[in-house]
Order: C-alpha cells, then sequence, then structure tokens
C-alpha cells in the first residue's frame, strides 16, 4: 500500500504534464461561409475540380449558415453557387502551412496568401482568416480554425 500511493501520484502527474501540449489542429480546416440573398435562395454549391459534388449536399440547409470544405491540393478553392436566376463564383486565396511539432507531429494550418485574397461575382464579399498559428511560427493555442466568408448578392 506504501508503494501505491507514490506510484499513483507520480501516473496522476504525468498524464497531467502529457495532456498541457497544445498538439494543434485536430481537424482539417474549412470554410465558415454566409450567405444573404434578397432575391432569390440558394439552390447548391459546387467546388470546381472537386471529385464528387455529393458532399456539398448536405451543405445546403435552412439557416444562412453553412461550413464548406476546402481544397487541400492547392492554394485556392473556387466555388459556383447556383441560385434560381444566376451562378456566382467565389474563389479563395490561401497559404497552406505544413509543420511539425516535436510533441505532437505533423500538422497543417491555413493563413492568408501573400496576394489577393479573393475573386468573388457577389455584389458584396467580405473574408476573414482564422489561422491556428496566428502569426507565431510555434502554435499559439485553439480558437476559430480555418476562413470565414460572408457573401451578399
Amino acid at each position: 500500500m506504501k508503494r501505491f500511493i507514490p506510484i499513483s501520484l507520480f501516473l496522476l502527474l504525468s498524464c497531467a504534464a502529457v495532456s498541457c501540449y497544445d498538439c494543434g489542429p485536430k481537424a482539417e480546416p474549412y470554410i465558415f461561409l454566409s450567405v444573404s440573398s434578397a432575391s432569390s435562395p440558394l439552390q447548391r454549391i459546387r467546388a470546381v475540380g472537386a471529385r464528387s459534388d455529393s458532399a456539398f449536399d448536405a451543405f445546403i440547409l435552412p439557416n444562412s449558415y453553412r461550413q464548406l470544405p476546402l481544397s487541400l491540393l492547392q492554394d485556392s478553392t473556387t466555388y459556383l453557387f447556383y441560385f434560381s436566376d444566376r451562378v456566382d463564383t467565389l474563389t479563395l486565396f490561401y497559404k497552406r502551412i505544413f509543420d511539425t511539432r516535436g510533441e505532437c507531429g505533423y500538422y497543417l494550418d491555413i493563413v492568408a496568401p501573400d496576394g489577393p485574397r479573393f475573386h468573388s461575382t457577389f455584389l458584396k464579399t467580405e473574408v476573414y482568416y482564422s489561422p491556428y498559428t496566428g502569426k507565431n511560427k510555434g502554435l499559439a493555442g485553439s480558437g476559430a480554425y480555418g476562413i470565414s466568408v460572408r457573401l451578399e448578392r
């Protein structure tokens, strides 16, 4: 019994110390999208070059907020937004960061590009980048992860 308490205390403290590591993003980054259209409702969304459009069918929800995947194969993704009266496009540009953390391994982050941030046919487009690492080279903590986009027609 005398050995059990010190061993238990050691294991508990070891687990607590290991759980303090912030291992970075735990999922792929997404586009957090808000679309407002007074003239006609959004019917569907597609991504140019996507292997399957079925992944986007689940993103047409009754509310105006959606979460869309982005391409991790290149530094941009082009979306097509189908309305009853027209088709609008949005191309988002971003910079992919592949890096490692000694305690955790590899991670991926998305940050604002050095050049243009977007090209859009919408009347108003606002794009905000929420990288995991911020402007630091090391990981800076949890929080929003991806790109927030607000579109108006």
